[in-house]
């Protein structure tokens, strides 16, 4: 009788050990690894990822010429830190989804590269990076929403007969507007670019 009793607290007991180390990271044990991944609708965000049509994209610049880029590959990187643990057994390791896309620069003389990030340093969650011409630019997803109040919001924003909605400024040095700038939304991504060291704009096609 009695061991039929001890064996259903045993059962408890091992139980009670896996969730707490999958919950916690490390309960005194041996600590693991735990990943995090991107939500589709953080995905969504912009359409590098989602819309094949911007598998390519193509830009004209206010000095005449043209940069094109194609998508190459999408890859997945992991932003690393520890997590939950103790000095005497050590600490949890978690790792946060990025995706990344790389572009082949395939008309001008330019780069393009676009990066999702579940998190980064200084604790930012649900970053948006834009690389155009080695010039980086970090957005934070919830800027792309009206509702949120961002200080950069410009709304409906018109260029080559088409009007884009819900835009915003992004700038390469945060709260900089002297800096290097772009004018993105959810639909289109990347609608300008401002490089103010050539002092040249390009624009979507």
């Amino acid at each position: 009788l009695m061991k039929i009793v001890y064996l259903p607290i045993l059962f408890l007991l091992i139980l009670f050990g896996q969730s707490c180390g999958f919950d916690k990271g490390n309960c005194g044990g041996t600590p693991g690894t735990y990943y995090f991944y991107l939500k589709e609708a953080s995905i969504k965000q912009t359409p590098y990822f989602t819309n094949k049509a911007f598998d390519t994209i193509s830009f004209a610049s206010d000095k005449g010429d043209t940069l094109t880029f194609v998508k190459t590959k999408t890859d997945t990187l992991w932003y690393e830190e520890p997590g939950d643990g103790s000095p005497d057994f050590g600490y949890a390791t978690n790792r946060y989804q990025q995706i990344r896309n790389i572009y082949a620069t395939i008309k001008g003389n330019g780069k393009f590269e676009v990066r999702h990030s579940l998190k980064m340093e200084q604790a930012f969650t649900n970053i948006i990076s834009i690389k155009f011409n080695n010039i980086n630019f970090v957005i934070d997803e919830a800027w792309l929403n009206p509702s949120f109040g961002y200080a950069y919001y410009i709304g409906n924003y018109p260029m080559n007969n088409k009007t884009y909605t819900n835009a915003i400024f992004a700038y390469s040095t945060l709260g900089d507007t002297t800096s290097n700038s772009i004018i993105i939304n959810k639909d289109f991504g990347c609608i300008v670019f401002n490089d103010k060291f050539t002092n040249t704009k390009f624009y979507l096609q």
